[in-house]
């Protein structure tokens, strides 16, 4: 479900210096789809070779991306410029750009800092050329970690007793150190330009939340690709290990090929190429007909192993390649 919650910028004078925050702002369907439409408009003129193409309001509120004419397998469906999509090196050509190379000498290269720097950077900017994309851009995106503390019924049931609630946990844990030692390095060693209450660790976690569960991967490099990153996941059914194809040139020009052909009015889906537990803990979606899925499931008993039915229970789940881990109740 896409929330209706959305970011927006909300700006207060405090010792005659502008600071800014992160906010949540509740909005009607009406909105959304006014935004939604506009994100068209503006995306349309940044890229004339995306107008068969546009971003859907569906009536779940979500949004998917949308051919409004066929589309053959293998045909180029989306042809991306440089200056239409998001490089993490983009930070560079921000005020930050070198401060960042200095924190870089000492805690090495990290890509996804860069991006969080970028994107709480532009989305307090009211003059951002991509302002009509992070207007689009839930609060809460839809991975299983973005609201893993305060929702107590953060998971659906037929995941309960699988491995992806532990996976989920330790994504948590994971994030809220990343967010804690950005914050904690930038804003202590550049406090004049890392304000603290901007890049406050809340507004970290908001941003690596939300641009991990939008990259998109070609090869080992990840873009924020507006349009594209509304897209839905899915295989091919004649060929399910068929993944996203394109072409790179050397000005980082890309082209997308179809991986299935595409009636009018359809959904675009393409093949992330890994396991459904990966795309819905960071993404919230799942690759529909994916054949990389491996499940882990734990079954409890109440029964100890010495119990007449031990033998009973390991032999038949061991025809399913199901074994004992050493635990009393656990198999």
């Amino acid at each position: 479900m896409y929330q209706l919650r959305l970011t927006f910028v909300l700006m207060f004078l405090v010792c005659s210096s502008l600071q800014f925050k992160i906010r949540e702002q509740e909005i009607t369907t009406e909105e959304l789809s006014k935004r939604v439409i506009a994100f068209n408009s503006w995306y349309h003129q940044l890229n004339p070779d995306s107008k068969h193409l546009e971003a859907k309001l569906m009536p779940d509120n979500t949004i998917k991306l949308i051919t409004n004419e066929p589309i053959k397998e293998n045909d180029i469906y989306l042809s991306v410029k440089r200056d239409c999509f998001i490089r993490n090196i983009d930070v560079y050509d921000t005020k930050f750009g070198e401060s960042i190379h200095e924190m870089e000498e000492t805690f090495g290269y990290d890509d996804i800092a860069n991006y969080v720097i970028w994107i709480i950077s532009e989305i307090h900017n009211p003059e951002s050329k991509w302002k009509p994309y992070l207007d689009l851009l839930p609060l809460k995106p839809a991975g299983l970690v973005a609201d893993y503390w305060t929702n107590k019924v953060w998971i659906e049931q037929e995941l309960k007793h699988t491995s992806i609630p532990k996976k989920a946990f330790e994504r948590r844990l994971m994030l809220d150190k990343k967010s804690r030692n950005i914050h904690d390095a930038y804003t202590k060693a550049f406090p004049s330009l890392f304000d603290k209450e901007v890049f406050s660790i809340e507004n970290i976690d908001w941003a690596i939340t939300t641009i991990e569960s939008r990259l998109i991967f070609l090869n080992y490099e990840g873009f924020l690709l507006p349009m594209l990153d509304f897209m839905s996941f899915g295989a091919n059914k004649i060929n399910p290990s068929k993944v996203i194809s394109f072409d790179k040139d050397e000005n980082f020009n890309i082209t997308f090929k179809a991986i299935t052909s595409f009636g009018a009015k359809t959904t675009i889906y393409d093949n992330p190429g890994f396991s459904n537990e990966r795309l819905l803990v960071s993404t919230g979606k799942v690759s529909v007909g994916s054949n990389t899925d491996c499940y882990n499931i734990v079954l409890s008993f109440s029964g100890r192993k010495e119990d007449t039915l031990s033998k009973n229970r390991s032999d038949f789940f061991s025809k399913y390649f199901m074994f004992d881990q050493g635990h009393f109740d656990v198999m």
